[in-house]
């Protein structure tokens, strides 16, 4: 009975991922300048626009050189994407002082409140709206900036930067388990939740770029997913909440310590869902970063570092390298579309499209429990 519902659940996300759109925020310096002054009194000196996907971030240093993140994320359908940042930031605050200092960014107070929330509401223009007008507003945060480099810039990552940043996600993880109001555990049906893959299916018809092996790999594993590994985990793996963005852009290192990651940012796609995807979403974007490095030595640092603080089960392990495949294939799907849907940011949305349908390749091709044990085998000797 409850394999039923889980079916009809699965069923019911399909569908809701047809209507999904993203309206990436549009502002000026000028405009981030006066929103900074009347909400947080801030006098900004700089402003420099930072790389995004879908929101706008900008870094700014006030009078007193004092460095600060400004993030205005998209207009969505559903608005529960974009209403979900309230949840986020109080996540992050219910998180902090059980982490290490300055793993979680501190969200700032505005000093003009508009409700209990630090998170403010503000008109922007958009893609879909490019006038400015009272009746259209955009979600916004400050924070605080921590000093560092994203990982990106320590790419090829050392082995001990990414034994490093499996640790990080393998304290994250087991500190999330106990955290997260209702509307966190219910976001179940969330379009970069890994298990959520099926969610692609119905966009290969709509990629024109897409080629027929390529097509062909995602539907063999499709097949796979939904009939064997999907029901496999739902019934056998932990389930829990997750970051599920581990990317390099969103990891803090401190030059001094290019070792170690000090901070992960941007919980915008935190979600219910189960352990072993957090792993998927770490090694994917390890191994497209690092495409030409061996993938073996990689996956078992990583995993390394996030079993000794969050150790996989028997079932989780036999299951790593399809989350693996699961998420490259969201990354590679997702971004073909985001790039015909958003061509003025197709650059930042295809970072990784050759990398991810290369690493799928050899992910389609390998013994995948061969792949899992040479992973496996750092932890095992600890």
């Amino acid at each position: 009975m409850n394999q039923e519902k889980n079916q009809e659940s699965e069923d019911e996300m399909h569908l809701e991922s047809e209507v999904q759109e993203y309206n990436a925020p549009i502002l000026t310096p000028e405009e981030v300048s006066q929103y900074l002054l009347t909400f947080y009194g801030i006098n900004a000196m700089t402003i420099e626009q930072l790389i995004g996907y879908d929101s706008a971030n900008f870094y700014i240093e006030d009078v007193n050189d004092c460095p600060i993140l400004f993030k205005v994320i998209a207009c969505t359908n559903p608005l529960e994407i974009c209403e979900f940042l309230e949840h986020q930031v109080n996540l992050m605050n219910s998180i902090a002082s059980e982490l290490p200092h300055q793993l979680i960014q501190e969200i700032l107070d505005p000093k003009v409140k508009q409700s209990d929330s630090k998170v403010i509401k503000i008109p922007v223009r958009c893609q879909k709206y490019k006038e400015l007008t009272n009746e259209h507003f955009h979600y916004a945060v400050a924070a605080k900036f921590v000093p560092g480099k994203t990982m990106a810039f320590f790419l090829p990552c050392s082995m001990a930067l990414l034994e490093n940043m499996g640790l990080k996600f393998g304290m994250l993880s087991k500190i999330l388990q106990n955290h997260g109001d209702e509307v966190v555990w219910a976001r179940r049906n969330h379009k970069w939740d890994p298990k959520n893959v099926l969610f692609c299916q119905k966009l290969l018809a709509k990629l024109p770029a897409i080629t027929t092996e390529q097509r062909e790999m995602c539907l063999e594993f499709f097949d796979r997913y939904s009939k064997v590994t999907l029901p496999f985990i739902q019934d056998k793996c932990r389930a829990g909440l997750i970051h599920s963005d581990g990317n390099c852009n969103n990891l803090l290192v401190n030059p001094e310590r290019p070792e170690e990651v000090c901070t992960i940012l941007d919980f915008e796609d935190a979600c219910s869902s189960y352990i072993v995807f957090e792993c998927g979403s770490l090694l994917m974007y390890s191994f497209c970063y690092m495409i030409q490095s061996d993938f073996s030595q990689i996956g078992a640092h990583v995993m390394k570092g996030f079993c000794r603080e969050q150790p996989l089960t028997e079932h989780e392990w036999s299951v790593l390298v399809d989350t693996v495949i699961a998420r490259t294939i969201q990354s590679s799907i997702y971004g073909m579309y985001g790039a015909i849907l958003n061509p003025e940011n197709a650059e930042y949305i295809l970072e990784s499209q050759k990398e991810s349908w290369q690493l799928l390749k050899v992910l389609s091709t390998c013994d995948r429990e061969l792949m899992a044990k040479s992973w496996r085998h750092l932890c095992d000797d600890e």
